[in-house]
């Protein structure tokens, strides 16, 4: 068995952070677009949290591993939220080797919901937490081919990731707030050929 914790507790000064500006009425806009964004120095900032990995292989071809990472963040200046920082994140997979190269394995990723942010300028949408499922098969047939197959999202789930809503700026009061989702289920396949 393998595994792994971190545990932090940093404190910053002059941390940058990408932040959305109140537009039309903060003076540094660019006029004639939706949203501006620049990169400002936050004063004092806190940001603590835990990782967690590990691996076990229960079985000479059976392997279960997992992660989870969890960080809160804030502005210690103005109390606010950080936007910079995701919400929890976990992942969990089974695997099976029948020999070195060739197996599949089975994959559970997810997050929480956002619930904390900086509404002081913009008011942000926040994506509902998630779970998708994942299936992967790979084949090395030689040293020199192998493929891989994959079905991603298995039961086609709508969701969101806080780092692409956070970054374009996507308002709780968007009309077209589905086309900052992720993908449905998709199919996906590679060929690798070495020399």
């Amino acid at each position: 068995m393998q595994t792994s914790v971190a545990v932090f507790d940093n404190r910053y000064r002059d941390f940058i952070e990408q932040v959305q500006l109140t537009c039309p009425s903060d003076p540094a806009c660019l006029p004639g677009l939706r949203a501006t964004y620049q990169y400002r120095n936050q004063t004092s900032v806190r940001i603590y949290g835990a990782e967690w990995r590990g691996a076990w292989r229960f079985l000479p071809q059976w392997r279960v591993d997992g992660a989870v990472a969890y960080a809160h963040g804030n502005n210690e200046q103005t109390g606010q939220p950080l936007n910079s920082v995701s919400p929890l994140r976990a992942s969990a997979g089974l695997s099976w080797e029948r020999t070195p190269g060739q197996g599949a394995g089975v994959r559970w990723r997810g997050a929480r919901p956002v619930t904390r942010t900086d509404d002081t300028s913009f008011t942000y949408f926040k994506p509902a937490g998630y779970g998708v499922v994942d299936l992967q098969a790979w084949w090395r047939f030689n040293r020199h081919v192998s493929l891989a197959l994959s079905v991603n999202n298995l039961f086609d789930k709508k969701y969101w990731l806080w780092g692409d809503v956070r970054q374009t700026g996507v308002a709780a009061n968007e009309p077209g707030v589905d086309f900052y989702t992720q993908p449905g289920r998709t199919f996906a396949a590679s060929l690798k050929l070495s020399f």
